[in-house]
């Protein structure tokens, strides 16, 4: 008899037998954050920051405690924004399991003329998305939680149209 148990599948390159755990596994991740807790310190006053090395001027963003390119940690922190242009959308209809009892999103790529970019939630009115090359203006808000988070919204409210 060659059966096998319905958790049990061969992987594709190598043959070899793997368990499918249907098990749902949370995990919690703990990370350090003091190089970049200006960063919070910044979405708590309503501004989002940006990390720029001092040594050879890189910006990053999501902010870095050291610079990836020159690998110092003489890190300097600059304001983003206020608007960035809107380079892609998509409609979130299958979530992450932590956000599996919000309603469906939306996100967003925006570039902000110090030419980082940025992936944050698009809050507008209507239905109809914002187009791309839309001006977007960042502003902080607070989650359920009341955490502070960044999001994108038109600079014009109700303006979906793209920018000039």
């Amino acid at each position: 008899m060659n059966s096998t148990p319905n958790a049990i599948k061969r992987d594709e390159k190598t043959g070899d037998p793997l368990f499918i755990d249907r098990r749902e596994l949370r995990l919690r991740y703990e990370i350090p954050v003091k190089d970049i807790y200006p960063f919070f310190d910044g979405l708590r006053e309503g501004r989002v920051l940006a990390s720029k090395c001092k040594i050879c001027l890189a910006l990053y963003f999501p902010p870095q405690g050291s610079c990836p390119t020159c690998r110092k940690s003489d890190m300097d922190w600059v304001e983003l924004g206020p608007t960035a242009k809107l380079l892609a959308v998509t409609k979130v209809y299958i979530k992450p399991q932590s956000f599996a009892e919000e309603e469906d999103y939306i996100l967003g790529v925006g570039e902000f003329p110090e030419g980082v970019k940025a992936l944050a939630r698009l809050l507008f009115e209507g239905s109809r998305m914002p187009k791309i090359g839309t001006q977007m203006r960042i502003a902080v808000t607070k989650d359920s939680g009341e955490n502070p988070l960044y999001v994108f919204v038109p600079t014009e409210p109700g303006s979906n149209e793209p920018a000039p």
